[in-house]
């Protein structure tokens, strides 16, 4: 028996939902239990009341079976483990060996660029069999410690596929979190064993209130690789390649004859760092006329850019460690010879969210070419695919590497000329009117926010850029994210003011919606 206290008495005003309760429940700190700590008693209550609750479906009724989700949960995009993940047999064994009996979710721990995601999904093809089911999570985030948003909860609250695979009609449920409850009930109700990979984790898992809900072992097993130590897991850390391992990786890529001396002292530059290693052998190859090994090493420890405000940027929103690496990138950068339409399509895909992967269709519908240009398109992917800027799948799906997509950014700053594109196309994307189901704008979310994220602070300020923080602001709001969305009406409404004037009907509207939010004049 537990002494009653003011905690338990109910107020008029709380929430009756299961979520606000699971809330108020984790506040508790003195209760007396058997288990380990207040997040296993969350766990074992929600396993508790997800029973009690299948078992009264219908009021005791017999009720149709839900149909039989599918073994893969979510989409994936494979890698060649055998190629794409060397000198990782010891780590694939530790991590093997981490997820055999784990009693907690378990973390891939290290700095960007080393290989984290690779390692992952290079265990989760030699394992994948063993589970039921299994499903693979990939979080949007810049690679930026100064990112500090909630990601999780969206990217589960609003995945294409994961909810419908499960069975649930979610249509008319707004609030992210209430979304995200239900499909973490959804997942523990799955029998085991199965698998979650959450990849590019951030701190706000490691909150109560979200590894509460985690489905955790015996039934599920949990995999998440993250540049954070996250607590209330347990960790498997990712060191940089050896010596020798990185050697084989650069020769992989750059087979011109060289030195194994020469070769040892860039990578002693660049402290083994996996994307680097294969970013460098990728431009040495494809400019070996004009750069030599050799050089290339001298630039490096030259690497002091020369740009002081970029430096400082860099030097805020990365660790002392990423430091190093950023100015790596930016320098082999600068060595690359791009032509024009490569900087451009660099800058475009570096405005789309971190670690999608897109289909040559989708970016010619993005960016708005005509059928005559879609040709040139393709051969620029292709080339900087064969440079090493871009990543390729076997599907036909390009991406960029976060750090990739990061010291893009860092160079070349793309304006509203570079993406107008991806304005029209976005604002278009989300559009809306009278009998819109704003549940099918959600996915597109991620694009606005980052293209916005994206602009410099003074090109926010423009008329095409108002439109889109104004439909993403209207869309925001149906998605339950209310204080962004005021923020973007706001906005808009600044724009509005200053190219419209006061009587246009756009301020009118506007207007109107921020009162409705509670918002300023």
């Amino acid at each position: 028996m537990y002494e009653k206290t003011a905690l338990f008495q109910p107020k008029k005003e709380d929430s009756k939902s299961l979520f606000d309760f699971e809330d108020r429940l984790g506040e508790i700190k003195h209760f007396k239990t058997l288990v380990e700590n207040t997040d296993a008693f969350l766990r074992h209550f929600n396993d508790q009341l997800d029973h009690y609750l299948s078992q009264r479906v219908g009021g005791g009724a017999a009720s149709a079976a839900p149909p039989t989700p599918p073994s893969q949960l979510t989409p994936y995009i494979a890698i060649h483990p055998d190629t794409d993940c060397l000198g990782r047999e010891a780590d694939l064994k530790r991590l093997d060996d981490a997820m055999a009996r784990p009693a907690r979710a378990v973390v891939v721990w290290a700095m960007g660029g080393t290989g984290k995601t690779t390692l992952a999904k290079a265990w989760l093809q030699r394992v994948k069999d063993r589970y039921k089911h299994w499903a693979w999570i990939e979080i949007a985030r810049q690679d930026d410690q100064t990112d500090r948003s909630s990601r999780l909860v969206d990217a589960i609250a609003w995945h294409p596929e994961l909810a419908e695979h499960l069975g649930l009609r979610l249509e008319d449920v707004k609030e992210p979190e209430e979304r995200f409850r239900r499909v973490m009930t959804a997942l523990r109700r799955l029998d085991g064993p199965n698998l979650l990979v959450i990849d590019n984790a951030g701190d706000e898992v490691a909150h109560p209130s979200i590894l509460a809900q985690l489905p955790l072992p015996p039934q599920w097993h949990v995999l998440l690789t993250s540049r954070s130590r996250l607590n209330g897991c347990d960790i498997v850390t990712l060191n940089q390649l050896k010596p020798e391992d990185a050697a084989k990786l650069f020769r992989r890529y750059y087979e011109r004859n060289c030195t194994n001396a020469e070769v040892d002292a860039l990578l002693q530059e660049v402290q083994y760092h996996t994307l680097t290693v294969e970013l460098i052998a990728k431009t040495l190859r494809e400019h070996f006329k004009r750069l030599s090994l050799s050089e290339m090493t001298d630039k490096l420890r030259r690497r002091q850019l020369a740009d002081p405000d970029l430096q400082r940027r860099i030097a805020i929103h990365h660790s002392r460690e990423e430091v190093e690496v950023y100015n790596h990138l930016l320098v082999t950068f600068q060595c690359t010879d791009l032509g024009e339409a490569e900087r451009l399509l660099l800058a475009r895909m570096a405005a789309l969210p971190p670690g999608g992967a897109y289909s040559a269709e989708e970016l010619e519908e993005w960016f708005k070419l005509e059928p005559a240009e879609r040709r040139a398109l393709h051969e620029t992917l292709r080339a900087l695919e064969r440079k090493g800027w871009l990543n390729g799948s076997d599907d036909g799906l390009f991406s960029l590497h976060r750090m990739v997509q990061q010291a893009v950014l860092y160079q070349l700053r793309p304006g509203e000329a570079a993406l107008q594109p991806l304005l029209e196309a976005f604002t278009q994307k989300i559009a809306f009117n009278v009998g819109t189901n704003f549940a099918q704008l959600f996915r597109w979310i991620p694009f606005g926010e980052h293209i916005l994220d994206v602009l410099p602070e003074e090109e926010r300020k423009r008329k095409a850029v108002s439109d889109l923080m104004n439909n993403l602001g209207i869309v925001l709001k149906e998605a339950g994210r209310y204080e962004r969305a005021r923020v973007l009406l706001e906005q808009a409404l600044a724009v509005w003011l200053k190219t419209l004037g006061e009587e246009h009907p756009y301020v009118a509207m506007a207007r109107k919606r921020l009162e409705a939010l509670g918002g300023a004049d």
